[in-house]
């Protein structure tokens, strides 16, 4: 047993001295290696989940911010009527109420009776009228007559002339007459002197009754103003006004209070006594009401 310890010690001693001759020898310096390019990024393939961050690539084209809507403005719409949408009902000539037919609310068609009056001017011009054409008539014929005894020889010149004259007059004094009934809307002279001066005044349109300002009994002249008014149908243009500093706008929007709306197109302007501008719009579609209301507005979100 010692001899084997004896021989293994020697051999244990020299490997322990060439272990520690190893430990103490320095290790070799790393080579340096070259720096690798960076990879571009490529799009995954299909199953592949995306990479948690990407890199960001410059634009070609500068980003451009949204512009915004233009300001919202409005104004109180006015509905224009259409020509014979509305009329009043005057008195021609002096006259005297003797009876209304409607109140206010009726509705009325188109040549309805509003009310009988008494005309006594348009009396006195029918019958200057009539009795001025009868007259007329007999000296016309008269003159017919000498005409033909003056080809005979059998009448003076100076009657012709005479009677000649007269017809003159006449025709005159008729002319005038009927002048006044016409400008008067009242062309019947020989109905009117009939009538003695009573005339009915008629509706000139079909509508609704929404004033009347006359009484039986009245006495009423031209110049004292409609006796009755009467509302028919409605317009398609409307007026609205707007500063005079900002552009009105060629296209617009109608609000109406149902919640409706329709399209305008600009027709014209002009400025107001107010300092204003007035601003006509045509209205699509169906004619509006003569009595609607609602606002024009401009600009905002289409």
């Amino acid at each position: 047993m010692r001899s084997i310890a004896t021989l293994a010690l020697p051999a244990l001693m020299t490997t322990l001295a060439l272990g520690a001759a190893a430990c103490s020898r320095s290790a070799p310096e790393p080579t340096p290696t070259a720096p690798t390019a960076p990879t571009t990024p490529t799009a995954p393939t299909a199953g592949q989940a995306l990479p948690s961050s990407l890199p960001s690539l410059p634009s070609s084209q500068p980003a451009h911010a949204s512009e915004p809507a233009p300001a919202l403005r409005e104004a109180a719409a006015e509905v224009v009527l259409d020509v014979g949408a509305s009329a009043a009902v005057i008195a021609p000539l002096p006259a005297q109420i003797l009876r209304l037919h409607v109140r206010p609310g009726d509705t009325v068609l188109q040549g309805a009776v509003i009310a009988t009056v008494l005309l006594p001017e348009a009396a006195s011009a029918a019958a200057q009228a009539v009795t001025a054409g009868e007259r007329l008539a007999l000296a016309e014929a008269r003159l017919t007559a000498v005409d033909a005894l003056l080809a005979e020889g059998l009448a003076r010149s100076s009657d012709r002339a005479e009677l000649a004259a007269r017809a003159a007059e006449l025709r005159a004094q008729r002319a005038v007459a009927l002048t006044t009934l016409r400008a008067a809307g009242l062309g019947d002279a020989a109905a009117l002197m009939a009538s003695g001066g009573r005339h009915a005044l008629r509706a000139p349109v079909a509508g609704v009754i929404t004033e009347v300002t006359a009484i039986a009994g009245d006495s009423r002249t031209p110049d004292d103003g409609p006796l009755v008014k009467i509302l028919g149908g409605g317009g398609r243009r409307v007026v609205a006004r707007w500063a005079s500093s900002q552009p009105v706008a060629p296209r617009a929007r109608l609000l109406l209070p149902d919640g409706t709306s329709r399209a305008l197109t600009l027709a014209a302007t002009a400025p107001d006594k107010h300092g204003l501008t007035a601003a006509w719009y045509d209205v699509d579609g169906a004619p509006l009401p003569a009595t609607a209301r609602g606002r024009v507005v401009v600009g905002g979100a289409p």
